[in-house]
């Protein structure tokens, strides 16, 4: 677009500043509250009562020039890299190999028209959209870490990554969502309702601040990835709020992005165009674009353009976590539909019994069940929950027009499937349901609102309780204790949730344990807060699963020729350290050149065919192995065949006529 003189003036300065400054060197300038106004005499109005001056927005514009490497879409042999600049100037990424050796990418800078600044935001002439720098790894070795360099003109950015490991391995993850960044969030203290008492309090320090350390604690515990169970920005429209999100995430607040992969799942912000145009066609189109810009998953076989990077299955070590997109359902504007406000326009992907992702899902939670030890589920809209989007679909008291209860219908498919947990989001709160066996966590509290309940016991509503399997809720189970003003303990918190996934071997069974963990702001008696400590919420959940059989024996693996059909082989067995049962079957692929030739009775190995010795001495055959719980193990078995010494009659002559021998004249 054409820009002022002013603008003009304002982007040199920028620039000048760019060019002598590097990412590393910034620092954020933290607001702790109310607005600013300076000589220029102009502001902006944004959400949540924050007020934008020019000032404000060109000091964004420094700190917001790149995105610093952040990882994607990891796998066992192969991760993504990507990071963002103003310019088109290739960079250049260093792996360095744990036995010695690098290798070395150039980047090829790709200009990305979908992070352009709407003309609604404040000082949209101070940046043109960024390039982005997207480098895949591949070749690597399971479960190892790689040191990495980005070198990027001047500057020099280093960190490191892990690929995913073997299945045998242990496994932490970290699960959270609402991040909702915005920079209206510089300087807002959310509500803080006091249980059953002071209903217009606010929290103890602003979201910006209680984003950054609830991510400070993520970061020390160094999970394998973070999910983000949706409404990972404000509105997913104005390019100002993704901005604010990688200064989280890859950028000047906190980097952790760089060394933790980052699994994004859509919610209904993100489908927002905010000033791009609400909830409109066209609007939520930008928002979408944006969104899927950048992330990128792991490929989902999907022909559907617009349904790539909406959902996707991570395999993890010993764990498999499905991302679905439950934003809009259709039809539009019926119990079905988790977003009234949103149109079929952007053709984000149904969920419904029926839908392509529905059909997807089923298959692959179906394959999952017989392949991991812990199935887990990402999404959005938390189908139980207190909380305002708790409500039945619709509008008026007692109802809401982006409810989470549409997203119920899966779980009979959930159930059926042995789904340990699903993590949504959507009312920023944390709550713990359970139903069907299954465990459901509403865990928005990454950074944006603490809400109280809507329903039920001290509900701001008044209405009778929308969720009966609801297990715990620190609005009501963490009750604050008090020293003066100073919070001893109790109380609801940003946090997230830290799923470990270990193997015990006494017992032979796999183990995952979910804890609700915290930032919890430790107070002097005067009330101010003085530093920041992990805590749990008293609801830990452990599962526990059967472990896979990890080999088959024969004994013996001989069978002599010239034996008739149907004779016993061996006895097959299983290398278990649970201890099952195991049933046994012949199945294609690597090795089974031979299955034709033996059958299997229960656990015995029989001959189906009569077997030559001087014609071939060894067989291979392909035998699967399932235990109670349907984990299976398949192993290439070699069968030998033993030499017979066959006697014959002498032949004398060359005539076929024995010779008989006579011992004593008697013959």
């Amino acid at each position: 677009m054409p820009h002022s003189p002013f603008a003009g003036w304002l982007n040199r300065i920028v620039d000048s500043l760019l060019a002598t400054a590097t990412l590393s060197r910034v620092q954020p300038r933290l607001r702790t509250g109310g607005s600013r106004q300076n000589g220029f005499g102009r502001s902006f109005r944004r959400r949540k009562g924050h007020t934008w001056s020019i000032t404000d927005a060109m000091e964004q514009r420094v700190l917001l020039a790149t995105v610093r490497p952040y990882l994607q879409n990891p796998a066992p042999d192969a991760m993504t890299v990507m990071w963002f600049t103003e310019t088109n100037t290739p960079g250049t990424l260093t792996v360095d190999l744990p036995a010695g050796g690098t290798l070395t990418f150039n980047s090829t800078p790709v200009f990305k028209s979908e992070l352009t600044y709407n003309v609604n935001e404040p000082l949209t002439d101070r940046l043109n959209a960024p390039y982005m720098h997207r480098i895949r790894v591949t070749g690597l070795t399971p479960g190892t870490t790689y040191n990495y360099t980005v070198n990027q003109g001047a500057e020099v950015y280093s960190s490191h990554f892990r690929t995913s490991p073997t299945e045998d391995s242990s496994v932490r993850f970290i699960v959270y969502g609402d991040t909702e960044t915005t920079p209206s969030a510089n300087g807002h203290f959310v509500n803080w309702a006091q249980p059953f008492g002071n209903t217009n309090r606010t929290y103890v320090v602003e979201q910006t601040e209680g984003l950054r350390q609830n991510n400070n604690i993520i970061e020390s515990r160094n999970p394998d990835f973070l999910g983000i169970a949706g409404d990972i920005v404000d509105a997913g429209g104005e390019q100002r709020d993704w901005d604010e999100l990688w200064r989280h995430m890859a950028g000047s607040i906190n980097d952790l992005g760089s060394s933790i992969p980052i699994l994004g799942t859509p919610g209904n912000h993100d489908d927002y165009g905010g000033v791009a145009g609400g909830y409109s066609d066209a609007g939520s189109i930008i928002a979408r674009n944006k969104f899927s810009t950048y992330f990128e998953s792991p490929d989902n076989g999907s022909t559907v353009p617009e349904f790539k990077d909406r959902y996707f299955r991570l395999d993890y070590g010993p764990i498999t976590f499905i991302s679905i997109d439950v934003s809009n359902g259709l039809p539009n504007g019926t119990s079905s539909d988790t977003n009234w406000l949103l149109g079929a326009g952007p053709n984000y992907p149904d969920f419904n019994p029926g839908s392509i992702q529905y059909q997807w899902l089923e298959a692959q939670l179906a394959d999952a069940q017989a392949t991991s030890r812990f199935t887990f589920v990402e999404l959005h809209h938390a189908p139980y929950s207190v909380g305002p989007h708790g409500f039945p679909t619709g509008t008026g008291t007692g109802f809401d027009n982006q409810s989470g209860q549409p997203v119920r219908v899966l779980t009979p498919l959930f159930a059926q499937y042995g789904v340990d947990a699903v993590f949504g989001g959507h009312d920023e709160m944390y709550q713990h349901s359970v139903v069907s066996g299954i465990n459901f966590y509403e865990i928005g509290t990454a950074g944006d609102e603490l809400r109280r309940p809507s329903s039920g016991p001290d509900g701001s509503t008044g209405l009778p309780s929308t969720n009966p399997y609801q297990t715990f809720l620190p609005h009501l189970d963490a009750p604050e204790v008090w020293n003066g003003n100073q919070l001893v303990s109790g109380g609801k918190h940003y946090g997230h949730l830290e799923v470990n996934v270990t193997f015990d071997p006494a017992s032979g069974t796999w183990k995952a344990q979910i804890d609700p963990a915290y930032a919890f702001p430790l107070m002097n008696t005067a009330g101010q807060v003085t530093g920041w400590e992990r805590r749990v919420y008293n609801d830990t959940t452990i599962l526990t699963a059967n472990a896979a059989p990890t080999g088959i024996t024969v004994t013996p693996a001989v069978v002599a020729e010239n034996q008739p059909i149907g004779t016993t082989v061996g006895l097959l067995g299983s290398v278990d350290a649970a201890g099952d049962m195991h049933t046994f079957s012949l199945v294609t692929g690597t090795g089974d050149n031979d299955n034709s030739r033996f059958t299997l009775v229960g656990n015995s190995l029989k001959t189906a065919a009569i077997f030559d010795f001087e014609t071939k001495s060894n067989y291979t055959i392909r035998v699967r192995s399932t235990d109670q719980g349907g984990l299976t193990f398949e192993q290439q078995l070699t069968i030998n065949v033993s030499d017979v010494q066959e006697s014959s009659p002498p032949v004398i002559g060359g005539f076929d006529t024995p010779v008989v021998f006579i011992e004593n004249g008697i013959p």
